[in-house]
């Protein structure tokens, strides 16, 4: 290389570069060059190429020859000297440039994502400098000439959404993967390579397209994009469409309207021709039309959800055109390509979500099982098929075990001492017993001797249980896994301490129960809590609720203060169960507890006692964060109690027994009449089946008034297998969840004739003597054991149907009727596809199809009802009642009552017909400017309507009349609207079956005669208290309030007012227990949760309150006997609150909100992406929330976690929220972005938003 006159960095292999390195160039006084060798061997006549006056980019530098490889954007690769170019500088595409070139090197391609992600972002699209060959063009052009038959148009209701705005005189040909396959060797070289360099251009795309608020799955399939050569051309090609037989069809529809939801990013490559023109309409207010000069050789992308366009090729000008699609959302059923000759529908995921446990997002799950029972079962599979055929597993004592002959009287009346009347169990092969592989766990074979077989077999069992959960040896080390057992020693323990087999040096350690959950840690390096659960009968079902402590999800507002109590991750629960002389069984006769029958007859009025039965069961159980479609099942509650003094040590305890399943059941939050299945413990014993189903009836009979209507399925494993003891209730478990997954119930072995002393008379309760078909591909169930020594156990699980007639999962859409989402406005059910709204269920089977054209550009996902904009097409007419009919009274013996805060929810008043359906309240605001209501039917708080969500306004989808809305009722906010205290409204209220509506108004003070009248009263609840309300005392003057409190032994006291006893409508102040004055008050609402004022003063001290509140206007005073006074005041209007984000930024401290004074009820900060990157994510990450008052407790998420801005409706204020964070993504650090609060939308989406700083001078560094 020539001297410049500075040392150039050479290139070399430690990657040392020259300035020029792969940049884009111009060649300047370069005479014709030889092609490289590659071509010259290929091709021995190849001419020079004339490259002079050519732009390209370098791609490498040839040591050998001193000279730059470059690429022309007309495809020829040249040697050129360096001093022969010179560094490009495109212009702007306005003036016929680009942005960027499409990379043709690895270094260039590292950096082209992020060049693209800047312009979409910044500028919603992007001019891109293609490279590619003169000859390759032409050919594509002269493959449209031969495909002269193949152009067409859409249905001209659906063009624009494809072809932009003003499509007349242009036409479209669709290119299909076929044509990459065409006979013709042209194709491979014209659009088909064309169309391969929109495919690489959506490799590029895809990674940046989460920055762009979206995940990317799909490149359409493309097609030509031209004009028309004439009038005649068209109006051919339109001919179609104005027949009069012409329909769209709704698979058309459903098609169109699945790609206009889907449709992110447009691809237009101007493969032939220039001088066209091509205009993008923004949608953003204050944007102006960009207008784009259509270069040959180029591509245009841009963001198409934003913009429209209008494309105008000049003369015989095309473009080739695909799109890039968002993933589809949950239950979204369309196509993936817009071509109509390629589409296809996607299953749906129609896993149902199991129930919710508390505030937390945590679940335990059953992920796999294991066992060994009576009956050759080896496996749950063999379990279930002995279960679902009703096969018992009991049979005479073999000799293998011992000689019973010696032990069995016939007689248990004239017994003699050291005999048994029994001479049945349900006992397992001795190889299934007695075999065991002690090589795999690495146990000496003299120390196996000495454990008791049926812990041995434990080993084996615990392993295939976690190796059917996914783990292996290699996995397990180290792992922190929590293993309990219920388990006892065996007659094994006392024949080998009797010398049975000679002395045995580690006879005492092998044998202590302790060490069965122990030996399976040791033997595979697991770590974690270990125990034994000893609790008789009720012994499996304990250690499953000890394993289920361990792994307990913690609530968000759980506070711990006791160390080593991390939740552990992993559990192992089992049970065991062995016998192996007649010595316990001759006890167990001795007190008559052993069915005369030899089997246990649960249920049946010839129970007599139990079938002793051994058995090995293992479960595998993981937290889980989330829906895990890989669960067997869900534990969604589990519960310990005793019967303390009950009848006799033994003797069951009803009322033990059904408080143990009322707090199983409220751990949970789930009403007994949800429970459709239980699995009882029915051992078959006169005393113990009756007082069990008694508790049952007890508990599931009736809840909150509400008697249960669907029968109650009862059902115990003891029938098939008898009793395990000890290992029992892991066997009934077992057995709940392979219901579950099959969906059906087996039956009871041996229920012949219904035992008479069951409580079951006007119990709606089925004991099933066959297989029966729930019909329900998810269900929950509850299992019930209890030891006698007074030890009850219960657990209650959710779970889904795996396999059957009720197997949930992938549906046939050929038998899916409508699939549903929520509107963001009206917060309603909404067709997916189409945006009307969902009709009520019939028992018509109909599959709805897609039916509707919106004006273009229009949003489908939201409510007709909410939508204000036209229709192009309808296939029916709006229902009656949107256009003034339609309407429907209640019957005459039915009236709508309305109750809300103005009368402290004490008072309903029947609501006024006005006819047509419609009926009338009137209330007046009172001095909180704000109140709350919602209505029943024949003052039935079972018979409510209320609106979809808690505070709603009129627009709010209405619910009921059912008796699910608790907390939910609407607001009239006279705060927001600067509206007086004394005002007047009248609340108008409309029913129908299909839809209800409501709204209010501000009416003149003379209607104030009509309203109901009522005197508020104000009340104190505090720590002084213990949190039950005291009434305060009317002050002299109007909306004054005294009272007092004595301080206590500690020195202080926190305290809230409440308005009428309704703690959704407290007083409280912005901090948590707070004390200094200055702090605003806040309220009357409900999002004072820990929020307390605190007074101090000396013990025994009598401290006053004060509260005033006037038109809104709230103020807090307490005055000590000694001291000053300390006094909190409220802000108004839209300030009543103050906001924050919350996030990963700013060292995750809260960053206030200022609101605009431009626009009350908008809030905004300022955030920068940080300096971390996320290879996972391919982007510097920072996610947040908005936080009330600066709480963690009340905050504004995402219905989604990680959604981007504007993508899924905002829930909240709550606390349901902690893990539930809004993304911003960017390509580059420290970048400035803007958080939006906006309180007046009504588009729930976009109450939270936020959007890139557009100002160079604040962004940044």
């Amino acid at each position: 290389m020539p001297d410049s006159g500075e040392e150039p960095a050479e290139a070399t292999e430690k990657d040392q570069w020259t300035e020029l390195d792969f940049r884009l160039v111009e060649i300047v006084n370069q005479e014709p060059v030889d092609p490289l060798p590659e071509v010259l061997e290929a091709n021995p006549g190849a001419q020079k190429l004339e490259v002079d006056g050519k732009r390209g980019q370098v791609l490498s530098w040839i040591e050998e020859q001193g000279k730059y490889l470059v690429e022309t954007f007309d495809g020829d690769q040249a040697p050129v000297p360096w001093d022969h170019l010179r560094e490009y500088e495109p212009p702007d595409p306005e003036a016929g440039g680009f942005h960027v070139a499409m990379p043709r090197s690895d270094f260039r391609a590292e950096y082209f994502p992020m060049e693209l992600a800047e312009a979409l972002e910044s500028k919603l699209y992007c001019v891109i400098q293609a490279t590619s060959t003169p000859g390759a063009r032409k050919s594509a052009a002269r493959n449209l000439v031969e495909r002269e038959e193949k152009w067409t148009r859409i249905m001209p209701d659906m063009e624009p959404a494809y072809m932009g705005q003003n499509p007349g005189g242009k036409k479209i040909l669709w290119l299909s993967h076929s044509d990459e396959h065409d006979d013709d060797p042209s194709v491979e070289h014209g659009l088909a390579e064309a169309d391969r360099v929109l495919t690489t251009l959506s490799g590029f795309l895809g990674p940046i397209c989460p920055s762009l608020g979206f995940e990317a799955i799909h490149r359409t399939n493309a097609f030509v994009h031209a004009r028309c050569s004439s009038r005649g051309e068209e109006e051919e090609l339109l001919e179609a469409f104005w027949e009069p037989t012409y329909k769209i069809t709704a698979e058309e529809m459903q098609a169109h309207l699945s790609f206009k939801y889907r449709r992110k990013l447009c691809m237009m490559y101007f493969v032939n021709g220039s001088g066209g023109t091509l205009t993008l309409h923004p949608s953003y207010k204050g944007w102006d039309d960009i207008k784009i000069s259509c270069q040959e050789n180029q591509i245009v992308v841009f963001r198409h959800d934003i913009c429209d366009y209008t494309f105008w090729p000049e003369g015989k000008q095309f473009c080739v055109q695909a799109w890039i699609l968002r993933a589809p959302q949950a239950g979204e059923v369309g196509i993936s390509s817009a071509d109509k000759t390629d589409r296809y529908n996607e299953a749906i995921d129609m896993i149902p979500d199991g129930p919710g446990y508390g505030t937390s997002p945590e679940s335990v799950d059953c992920m796999s099982l294991a066992c060994r029972y009576p009956g050759v079962v080896w496996a749950p599979e063999d379990y279930w098929n002995l279960l679902s055929v009703g096969c018992d597993g009991g049979l005479k004592i073999p000799n293998s075990r011992w000689d019973h002959d010696l032990y069995y009287d016939p007689n248990p009346e004239t017994m003699t001492p050291g005999k048994a009347y029994a001479q049945h169990f349900g006992m397992l092969e001795i190889d299934a017993l007695a075999n065991f592989e002690s090589t795999f766990f690495g146990i000496p074979e003299d120390e196996a001797e000495c454990i008791d077989p049926p812990c041995r077999v434990m080993l084996e069992v615990g392993y295939d249980c976690l190796y059917r959960g996914g783990w292996t040896r290699k996995k397990l080390e180290g792992s922190t896994i929590g293993t309990c057992y219920g388990t006892a020693e065996s007659e094994f323990a006392g024949m080998l301490m009797a010398g049975f087999w000679g002395a045995k040096k580690k006879a005492r350690i092998g044998l202590m129960p302790a060490m069965t959950c122990s030996r399976l840690q040791y033997c595979f390096s697991i770590k974690g809590p270990t125990s034994t659960a000893e609790t008789a009968c009720s012994s499996a079902l304990s250690a499953t609720c000890v394993m289920h402590h361990w792994m307990r999800p913690q609530m968000p507002d759980q506070f711990q203060k006791r160390t080593m109590c991390a939740q552990v991750p992993y559990g192992l629960a089992g049970g065991l169960n062995a016998a192996f002389n007649a010595n316990t069984m001759i006890g167990f006769c001795g007190a008559h507890m052993l069915s005369i029958q030899g089997r246990c007859f649960t249920f049946d009025q010839g129970g007599d006692g139990f079938l002793r039965a051994e058995g090995i069961g293992a479960m595998f159980y993981k937290t889980s964060h989330g829906e895990d479609h890989a669960r067997l099942s869900m534990l969604v509650a589990s519960q310990m109690n005793q019967d303390g003094r009950s009848a006799s040590l033994t003797a069951p305890h009803g009322p033990s027994q059904q408080e143990c399943i009322r707090h199983s059941l409220r751990e949970a939050n789930i009403p007994p009449l949800k429970i459709q299945m239980q699995e009882l413990h029915g051992t078959g014993t006169a005393l113990g089946d009756p007082i069990e189903v008694g508790a049952l009836r007890a508990t599931m009979m009736m809840f909150q008034g509400d008697v249960r209507e669907h029968p109650l399925v009862k059902t115990s494993s003891k029938s098939n297998i008898g009793h395990l003891e000890g290992g029992a209730g892991i066997a009934g478990l077992l057995k709940c969840i392979l219901m579950l997954m099959a969906g059906t119930c087996p039956p009871n072995a041996h229920c012949r004739q219904l035992n008479p002393h069951l409580a079951v008379a006007g119990f709606p309760c089925f004991f099933d003597t066959e297989g029966i078909d729930t019909h329900l591909n998810s269900a929950l169930t509850g299992v019930s054991s209890f030891g006698f020594g007074g030890t009850n156990g219960r657990c209650d699980i959710w779970g889904q149907a795996r396999f059957g007639v009720n197997k949930s999962g992938e549906l046939n859409l050929e038998e899916l009727d409508q699939i549903a989402a929520v509107c963001p406005v009206t917060l309603g059910p909404i067709d997916s596809i189409t945006g009307e709204p969902m009709g009520r269920p019939s028992g018509e089977r109909r599959r709805r199809r897609a039916d509707v054209l919106r004006d273009e550009f229009a949003p489908y996902d939201i409510s007709r009802y909410a939508y204000t904009g036209g229709f192009r097409y309808r296939m029916a007419e709006l229902p009656e009642e949107e256009e003034g009919g339609g309407e429907e009274d209640l019957p005459a013996d039915v009236s709508p009552y309305i109750c809300g805060s103005w009368s402290g929810f004490t008072q309903m008043e029947e609501m006024e017909s006005q006819g047509g359906g419609w009926y009338l309240a009137t209330i007046v605001l009172g001095e909180s400017r704000c109140e709350t209501f919602d209505i029943c039917l024949n003052k039935e708080r079972s018979l409510a309507i209320y609106p979809a969500i808690g505070r709603a306004g009129p627009r709010i989808w209405i619910q009921g009349p059912d008796d699910q809305g608790e907390g939910r009722r609407w607001a009239i906010d006279g705060r927001d609207m600067e509206v007086s205290a004394g005002a007047v409204y009248q609340v108008h209220f409309k029913w129908s079956t299909e839809r209800m509506e409501i709204h209010w108004e501000e009416v003149s003070e003379s209607s104030a005669a009509m309203a109901l009248s009522f005197e508020h009263t104000y009340y104190i609840a505090g720590s002084f208290s213990r949190w039950k309300c005291v009434a305060l005392t009317a002050g002299a003057e109007e909306g004054a309030w005294e009272g007092s409190l004595r301080i206590g032994s500690q020195g202080r006291e926190e305290f809230q007012l409440l308005r009428d006893k309704d703690w959704q409508q407290a007083i409280y102040p912005a901090k948590p227990k707070t004390a200094r004055a200055g702090v605003p008050a806040r309220g009357p609402d409900d999002l004072g949760k820990g929020k307390h004022f605190v007074v101090r003063g000396s013990p025994g001290e009598t401290v006053g309150v004060e509260l005033s509140i006037a038109d809104a206007k709230v103020v807090v005073r307490v005055v000590p006997e000694r001291g000053e006074a300390t006094e909190w005041q409220s802000s108004e209007g839209w300030e009543r609150h103050a906001y924050s984000a919350v996030g990963s930024f700013n060292g995750g401290v809260p960053i206030p909100m200022s609101m605009d004074l431009m626009r009350p009820g908008v809030f905004r900060c300022r955030a920068k992406v940080g300096d971390i990157f996320y290879p996972e994510y391919a982007g510097f990450l920072e996610l947040f929330q908005v936080a009330v008052d600066d709480d963690l407790q009340h905050t504004l998420y995402p219905e989604a976690n990680l959604s981007t801005s504007g993508e899924v409706i905002v829930r909240g204020p709550d606390d349901y929220g902690a893990e539930k964070n809004f993304l911003v993504r960017s390509i580059t650090p420290y970048k400035a972005f803007d958080i939006v609060l906006d309180l007046t939308a009504e588009d729930r989406r976009k109450i939270v938003t936020w959007a890139w700083v557009q100002d160079e001078l604040e962004d940044g560094a």
